[in-house]
């Protein structure tokens, strides 16, 4: 729709005769006559400054006796043979910016910036939900949770989520992002629903112009809009990224990022390697590097440079081994991602690599670039996926440890109870189970308050887990019950004295806020396979010794009955 639009085409308006020092009355007569709310005007210095009604209603409001240069802004002078496109932004279109066009001969006329605007527009045609988009997002319930919404952008690739209601009418928006500052405040991320938490949804309707569409964005800091129907249902998203290109070519973009003069084919053809240079870093916010068949370099995007920090050797012509070393990968994995996309087909690497003392996680997506008769190249996108690793870590500690005392939990320890049998199988081992019940906890819990008892579990927990070997597990079983898994016990003696020394750990008093308090901890072991091979059979078994323990006093060692 950009096409070449050149301001030589554009509905320039004669430069008025006007100066600063002919006083407010000629110049407000000027700006009347130009119809416009902007024009240029001439400084003491005799050159062409900008002058908007605004800044002449301030000037007057001070009570000044003659129109200031300070109040005026900068004019842009452009060339005829100019594309529109390469000078408009969305700053100039709120300042409403005066452009003077200058032709071979000499100056032909000026425009401003919301005349200019209506003058791209006019073409315009369609509505919103022409070019709504559905690719780019996941739908969910307000009712759904976190959880659901984390699982669903690692699946589907994306990074947000329209959140709707039953009726599928939206009530805001969630994104990676958001869940990442959720996880780092410690949420419930299973039991939070995406209701409590969405953030605001600004809403167009699909049957508003899509003239109306450019305006919102072009004086709106908005990224992006949700398209709904006349029922209020979401019909999909509209992206200031996505849009703004299609219908204004390059607007958005700063007048320095483009060269100031150049034949219409030139620009063109610099404006569209702008855009695909944007669209890729901006728009996959992944680094791009693209080869030849013979694996020479021919395209990178900035974004490339920045992730793999080799700008010496990342060059056009150089091999595509060069990013390896970046990367931290090898080259046996590159070229073999590399055969692997010869038949069709996607191949992933996950690497990772140190920066500042700071691990980042890697992720490599190889494709072939197939062209009607051979192969065309290859195009390797590397994206940092560090955050969504790390989101990834906190849920599944989430999910494995307890938040009270930080030791796993009960569906961590069954896991590793299960890894265990499996391993002593292999190797004709053996394993002791231990279960620890704090005797006197509920006496502290009650006198002192459940924050104090919380803070007992806590300094318990702390004991157990420094004083395990790094192959044992504790794991805090519900309430003020604890259990250990202990590889390489051989013998009812060995858990008798890792027993012993538990009691002793437990048993030492504890300082909670000034209060000394004590107890102590019962304890009951089970060994397998000597008294089982089942796992089930073998917690009971714990289970009925530790009751034994506290109602005897005594660690004892009875048979499995049967």
């Amino acid at each position: 729709m950009a096409g070449t639009r050149l301001f030589a085409d554009v509905p320039m308006k004669p430069l008025p005769e006007v100066a600063l020092e002919d006083g407010f009355q000629k110049v407000t007569s000027a700006l009347r006559q130009s119809g416009t709310f902007s024009i240029p005007v001439r400084t003491g210095e005799g050159h062409l400054a900008g002058l908007s009604v605004r800044s002449l209603l301030d000037a007057l409001d001070d009570r000044l006796s003659a129109v200031p240069a300070e109040v005026c802004s900068h004019v842009v002078r452009v060339r005829s043979s100019d594309l529109v496109d390469s000078f408009f932004s969305p700053e100039a279109f709120k300042a409403d910016q005066v452009y003077v066009i200058e032709g071979e001969e000499g100056t032909l006329g000026f425009i401003t910036a919301v005349e200019l605007m209506s003058w791209v527009l006019r073409g315009i045609t369609g509505l919103a939900r022409d070019v709504a988009d559905a690719a780019r997002h996941v739908v969910l319930g307000a009712s759904q949770t976190v959880y659901q919404a984390h699982k669903s952008l690692f699946e589907s690739q994306r990074q947000t989520i329209l959140v709707v209601d039953d009726a599928m009418r939206p009530v805001g928006m969630f994104n990676d992002k958001d869940i990442s500052v959720l996880i780092e405040k410690g949420c419930d991320v299973w039991n939070t629903l995406l209701g409590e938490v969405a953030g605001p949804v600004v809403q167009i309707g699909g049957g508003v112009p899509l003239e109306q569409v450019c305006v919102r964005f072009m004086t709106s800091a908005l990224e992006c809009m949700v398209v709904t129907g006349e029922d209020g249902r979401a019909e999909g998203l509209l992206w200031r990224d996505a849009v703004m290109p299609e219908l204004f070519g390059r607007v958005g973009a700063g007048v320095s990022d483009f060269p100031p003069c150049g034949s219409a084919e030139e620009g063109q053809k610099a404006l569209q390697a702008d855009f695909l240079e944007r669209l890729l870093s901006c728009s996959f916010k992944s680094g791009i590097v693209g080869t030849d068949e013979y694996l020479n370099i021919i395209y990178f995007n900035s974004a490339a440079r920045s992730l793999l920090g080799c700008t010496e050797k990342l060059s056009l012509g150089s091999q595509v081994w060069v990013i390896t070393e970046a990367c931290n990968i090898s080259r046996d994995e590159l070229t073999n991602a590399l055969n692997g996309v010869r038949d069709g087909g996607e191949q992933t690497i996950n690497s990772w690599r140190m920066e500042g003392g700071v691990k980042h996680f890697l992720q490599c997506r190889v494709n072939r670039v197939p062209s009607a008769k051979h192969l065309a190249g290859y195009v390797i996108s590397i994206q940092d996926v560090t955050s969504q690793r790390n989101a990834e870590a906190a849920i599944l500690k989430l999910a494995y440890y307890d938040r009270l005392t930080q030791l796993p939990n009960r569906l961590l320890f069954e896991e590793r109870l299960q890894q265990e049998v499996r391993r002593c199988r292999r190797s004709r081992s053996k394993f002791a189970i231990m279960m620890v019940d704090l005797d006197g906890f509920k006496k502290v819990n009650d006198g002192l308050g459940h924050l104090l008892g919380d803070e007992l579990l806590r300094q318990v927990g702390a004991r157990l887990g420094e004083n395990v070997r790094d192959s044992d597990t504790v794991a805090r079983f519900g309430g003020d019950e604890f259990v250990f898994l202990l590889p390489e016990v051989e013998d009812y003696a060995a858990a008798l004295r890792i027993a012993t020394k538990v009691q002793q750990v437990v048993s030492a008093p504890y300082d909670l806020s000034g209060t000394e308090v004590t107890v102590f901890g019962s304890v009951g072991i089970a060994v397998y396979p000597d008294d089982s091979a089942d796992t089930e059979a073998l917690l009971q078994l714990a289970d009925e010794r530790m009751f034994i323990n506290k109602r005897t006093g005594e660690l004892v060692m009875v048979p499995l009955p049967g």
